[in-house]
């Protein structure tokens, strides 16, 4: 200031403007000289015993900057140094220290001894924090329940989300073959939309969406939905098969203890247990306005082999709360076909206008997912070269507006549940709206990919490879956004009742009809030369609540699996791997009508009416209840075989906070860290004479217990009761297999219709240990193979009245003694293949049970 008074006085007779000029430019000068950055670095011991401090603070005087000490003492961060800037270091129990910096040093590294306090000697005795990582952690997970932003009542918010899918070519030489042959003509217009040259561009771009939604969260009762404003997508032939491995069904909440990140569990770096698998240290720190900072800490996982990230985070040391997290989850993660994932998130505070105080939520995520190629991509690990593609899929959000617990909004009904429709189609919206609705705009390359889509869409040769690949990796041919026909796996087939089976499915595309599906198939049998098929329709009336009716028409001797595990019956595979056991069909011709209607966030509720002709293709006798005696009813069989029943059902189920997928329609549940409960009640209608009176009650339990991040206990357990006079056929059959395809909703050693009760009680468990013994070994482990164990039993019996009527019956009725069955097995061989030893304890039967299963799983 001196300075600046002395040159005003020499300037005194010159124009004000041009005083006014100079001064700009010396306080220019000033600013600039002052904050030069400067890199301040050293060690703070103890004066008296040289030991080192950990978690000493040392900050600039201006308070501009600051960090903490590590666990060794010492302290790194870079800074602005302004003039009479000086380095404080304090510690509790030490006489804090002062020193002078020189702002035009860029590198200054320090020794500081500190000297215990003398006020404090005879009250305390001082001992250094080993580890002042470990030390904010702890404060970090007292405050996750108050941080955690699921915990806000309600929060409304803008969100943005990009998904992209692209190659990358790795290593100095670019191939001409393979997927640059299949590619081409899209690598082409994309380097000419980008303005480059082939040699420059090492990057294919493959698909590419953007949406805009209002979204809200509320957490009683719990739900997520979304009001699309707009989508803006590729809309090329290959869109559909995409746009699937850019999907994060269950969002990334990294307050959670455990987090799943396809159907695998890793541990959280500040959830409830992040002490139990890492350690953390402070790395740098960034100070904020209000005297206080965000230190970065570096996460180090204890043990490799568990399920566990690497990477740092950011807290902030006034509310102990995540500022950005960047995680990394490599080859050690073993998530099938993905050989590394970043993620990062960042978090902002906002104004709860309930309380007018600030929350943190959820500003900025990224996933970008690596897959793998060559031969680890089908679980060889074996390097076939370094110049080969990378396959990229990245998903990024962007959340602005926020409004907490906005008043206006408080007595808005909101949807239930929580919901991810897999399929959402362009809204078709111009370039002018986008400009306006995008809260930022699109980065080079992604500009340069909607330009590529506009070239190749007229580029008919590409067009034919697009579809050609979707249909070998699908397994559907698409037909005009119109239908699906297929699958090319279950066309062909082979039975003892049929002989060669041929069968084509086809169902409607949500672009068609995005409210209403209709759906069918044909089949045909060379052996007993009979036509069979079906026709449903499914009405979507409201995603959320969901709410949907169907109607389904059949005349067939069996329906796809019903067992996402399990090998659809009709599959060749399947035909040709089954037990040699007898081939036990019955001819189904059947009218079902079923509504599901979700009336809380939690509760689902199903109505059914079902009219059905059972004609087993096999013996099953049972007493004709037609049939009195020889003289009084001499024109009636005193045995039956075929069966009418008509049934009306109501089912309850109940899963707490539970996710859910919308497909086809359809609702599959996604994930529920809580046991899902459901109690069906049926009751038969008597419509024609001989139909039998009964009713139903069952309860069936199902969960996946997350043991530790790596194992699981997967178990489904169910009770029942059948009251009144039924053949066996109505009774309770548990679910058995004819094939050596394992399933875990199966009883794999049991063969179909083997057994039959009226009451019933049975529990199917895998322990999925997740390659915990598996990891331990380096050749296994490189495999990514991963053990589990099976457990099933079932307990049933019968009523002596049911016993007398299914006496004449050819299989077993359940008679009080449980059944059993062990298994032992590999999953994750080549990504896609698995392997069980099932053993059956008891009920020795004539046909082989026991033995080898197999399983395919062709999704993560």
């Amino acid at each position: 200031m001196r300075f600046q008074k002395l040159i005003l006085k020499k300037l005194t007779l010159i124009n004000k403007n041009i005083c006014l000029t100079i001064l700009i430019l010396i306080s220019l000068f000033n600013i600039l000289f002052s904050q030069k950055s400067s890199i301040l670095r050293g060690v703070v011991r103890d004066a008296e015993t040289g030991e080192y401090i950990s978690f000493a603070t040392v900050t600039l005087s201006s308070r501009s900057a600051g960090s903490y000490t590590d666990s060794l003492g010492k302290f790194q961060f870079k800074a602005n140094v302004k003039l009479n800037d000086s380095l404080v270091i304090s510690f509790l129990g030490y006489n804090s220290q002062s020193i002078y910096l020189d702002p035009k040093n860029v590198n200054q590294f320090f020794d500081i001894h500190l000297s215990l306090s003398s006020s404090a000697l005879s009250e305390v005795v001082i001992r250094a924090d080993p580890n002042p990582g470990k030390t904010l952690m702890k404060k970090v997970l007292l405050f996750n329940e108050q941080n955690n932003p699921s915990n806000i009542d309600r929060m409304d918010s803008r969100r943005w989300v990009k998904s992209e899918v692209s190659t990358k070519d790795v290593g100095a030489v670019k191939k001409n073959g393979g997927l640059d042959v299949l590619f081409a003509s899209r690598a082409k217009a994309y380097n000419k939309a980008i303005g480059k040259s082939n040699e420059e561009i090492d990057v294919t771009p493959l698909f590419f969406s953007e949406k805009i939604s209002e979204f809200t969260q509320t957490n009683n009762p719990f739900g997520e939905s979304e009001s699309i404003i707009a989508v803006k997508k590729t809309n090329l032939e290959s869109d559909k098969l995409l746009e699937h491995i850019c999907r994060i069904d269950v969002p990334i909440n990294l307050y959670e203890s455990k987090i799943t990140i396809y159907n695998k569990t890793f541990a959280s770096p500040i959830g409830s247990t992040a002490l139990l698998y890492y350690d953390y240290f402070i790395e740098d720190s960034l100070a904020l306005e209000n005297n206080h900072y965000n230190i970065t800490l570096q996460m180090i996982p204890k043990s490799w082999t568990g399920n566990v990230f690497t990477g740092t985070i950011v807290i902030n040391d006034s509310t102990y709360a995540l500022v950005q997290a960047d995680l990394r989850l490599s080859k050690e993660a073993n998530i099938n076909y993905i050989e590394r994932m970043d993620i990062k998130e960042s978090f902002v505070q906002a104004k709860n206008l309930k309380n007018n105080q600030a929350v943190w939520v959820k500003a900025y995520s990224q996933i970008i997912m690596q897959y793998e190629s060559g031969l680890d991509l089908i679980g060889i690990p074996i390097p076939v070269s370094m110049d080969n593609k990378k396959l990229l899929a990245r998903i990024e959000a962007n959340y602005s507006d926020f409004k907490i617990n906005d008043p206006d909004k408080s007595n808005q009904a909101t949807k239930t549940g929580a919901a991810v429709v897999t399929r959402i189609y362009d809204t078709n919206h111009d370039e002018a709206f986008w400009a306006m609705a995008r809260p930022d705009t699109l980065k080079a390359h992604e500009k340069a990919i909607y330009g590529m889509a506009d070239a190749i869409k007229n580029d008919r040769a590409q067009m034919i490879k697009d579809k050609t690949f979707k249909t070998i990796v699908s397994g559907w041919y698409f037909w005009k956004d119109v239908a699906w026909i297929g699958p090319y796996g279950s066309l062909v087939s082979r039975n003892e009742i049929e002989g060669t089976r041929f069968r084509l499915r086809v169902r409607t595309d949500e672009a068609l009809l995005k409210k209403t599906g209709l759906y069918g198939h044909i089949a045909y049998g060379t052996k007993d030369q009979k036509w069979k098929g079906s026709l449903g329709l499914k009405q979507l009336w409201s995603l959320q609540p969901y709410s949907k009716t169907e109607l389904f028409y059949g005349q067939d001797f069996l329906i796809a699996s019903e067992w996402y595990d399990a090998l659809d019956a009709d599959n060749i595979v399947n035909s040709i791997f089954r037990k040699n056991v007898p081939f036990y069909r019955t001819l189904q011709e059947q009218i079902v009508l079923t509504h599901d209607q979700q009336f809380y966030s939690n509760w689902y509720l199903r109505l059914g009416l079902a009219n059905r002709n059972l004609i087993p293709a096999f013996e099953f006798p049972f007493q004709n209840p037609e049939f009195i005696s020889p003289e009084k009813t001499p024109d009636v069989n005193p045995l039956k075989n075929n069966l009418h029943t008509t049934e009306a059902s109501i089912s309850l189920r109940y899963s707490w906070r539970e996710r859910s997928r919308i497909f086809d329609y359809q609702r599959k549940s996604i994930a529920s860290k809580y046991p899902t409960a459901n109690l069906t009640f049926s009751k038969n209608i008597p419509t024609q004479k001989g139909d039998f009176d009964y009713y139903k009650l069952s309860l069936g339990i199902l969960h996946n217990t997350r043991v530790t991040a790596k194992i699981n206990y997967i178990w489904n357990a169910e009770l029942g009761q059948v009251f009144g006079k039924v053949p066996a056929l109505l009774a309770y059959i548990p679910r058995g297999n004819d094939s050596y395809f394992a399933s875990r909703y199966l009883f794999n050693t049991m063969n179909k219709f083997e057994f039959a009760a009226d009451k019933y009680a049975l529990i199917q468990s895998r322990l999925a240990l997740g390659g915990s013994f598996f990891d331990l070994v380096p050749a296994i482990k490189k495999l990514g193979w991963r053990e589990r164990f099976s457990f099933n039993a079932f307990w049933g019996d019968m009523t002596e009245e049911n016993k007398v009527l299914n006496a004449p019956a050819k299989f077993a009725l359940a008679n009080g003694k449980p059944y059993v069955e062990l298994g032992v097995g590999i999953e994750n061989i080549f990504h896609l293949f698995s392997i069980d030893y099932f053993y059956r304890l008891n009920y020795p039967v004539p046909y082989a049970s026991s033995g080898l299963f197999g399983g395919i799983k062709a999704f993560f």
